[in-house]
This record gives C-alpha cells, structure tokens and sequence, in this order.
C-alpha cells in the first residue's frame, strides 16, 4: 500500500504543530516558541515559526547563512595577498602566477 504523502508543510501530533522541512535539507521538527518547553498548540505560531524555519534553511541552501555578506572582498583581499607572497618567495612563475589569478579572479 503507497504510503501517504503531507499536503502542507505543517502537520498536528498529539495536538501540537510540527514542520516537515526534509525538502530543504531539514527533518521534521517540533515548532517549538521560544522560551517555551513543548511544541506549540496555535496554528498561527506554528505557521510564523515554520516561515522563519524555512527562511533559515533556503539561507544554508545558498549559503548566505554560512558566509554571510562581504565574503567576496575578503576572498578577493586573501587572494591578492596570496599571490603577492607567491610571487615574492618565487615558489611559481609568472605564468604560473598568472594562471591561478585568472582561477581565483574567476571564484570570487
């Protein structure tokens, strides 16, 4: 027998709100306010608490959560300065140089 599918993100056990995220690279999860103990029993709250959930989670998807902003001039600075010290302690040459430049220009 086919299992049963959720048609919403958010389902009732024992009378409290849980959050179905396994789409987003979560689990599901109790939706529990803060401060508080146990899972919420108002379907409002539970749908406040399962945006931000989702919010936080498309966040770490994209990884803005994890680098956060500014990340490309802090890459672009370290990359600068690792390859004036290459070129410095002529560990490469230039077309070497040259090379992982045109990379690292690429990745920021």
């Amino acid at each position: 027998m086919p299992r049963k599918r959720r048609k919403g993100r958010l389902y009732l056990k024992g009378g409290r709100y849980y959050g179905d995220f396994r789409d987003l690279g979560g689990k599901l999860e109790a939706l529990i306010p803060p401060g508080e103990r146990y899972a919420t029993t108002d379907h409002d709250i539970a749908t406040a608490l399962a945006v931000e959930r989702v919010k936080e989670l498309e966040a770490i998807k994209r990884g803005i959560a994890l680098l956060g902003r500014g990340c490309e001039e802090l890459l672009g600075r370290y990359a600068q300065h690792h390859l004036e010290q290459k070129a410095k302690l002529h560990e490469a040459t230039d077309n070497t140089i040259g090379i992982v430049q045109h990379h690292l220009e690429r990745a920021v």
